[in-house]
């Protein structure tokens, strides 16, 4: 698993990995973590985190998510890592609620996403 979207030195397969894809079978859809270029990591841009397929019917369907959005923030915060992915969408399915900020194309959408 990732863990910072920082680049390592010690040059190890995992750590030469770009994305990282998992899938979210409570909300119905499935994402890809990007890791950004160098010029961004050293700025602590967070890395993307793109969804690459969303299942028909499911709640993220309802709520209006698509192939190709960009999560941006989960709950109003940055995600960083696949473990604080799931740790901020475990929480707020508990609350009953997950609350997407997202990038569509040049547009910025919020969506609230009922499981």
């Amino acid at each position: 698993m990732l863990s910072d979207s920082r680049p390592e030195k010690d040059g190890s397969k995992e750590n030469k990995k770009e994305s990282q894809a998992d899938d979210d079978s409570l909300l119905g859809i499935t994402i890809e973590m990007k890791k950004p270029n160098l010029l961004f990591a050293l700025f602590n841009v967070p890395p993307d985190f793109i969804v690459t397929h969303v299942t028909n019917g499911g709640a993220a369907d309802i709520a209006g998510l698509q192939s190709g959005d960009v999560i941006n923030e989960i709950d109003e915060k940055y995600l960083y890592t696949l473990e604080q992915y799931h740790e901020e969408m475990i929480a707020g399915i508990q609350k009953r609620e997950v609350m997407l900020s997202i990038r569509r194309g040049f547009r910025l959408l919020k969506i609230a996403i009922k499981p």
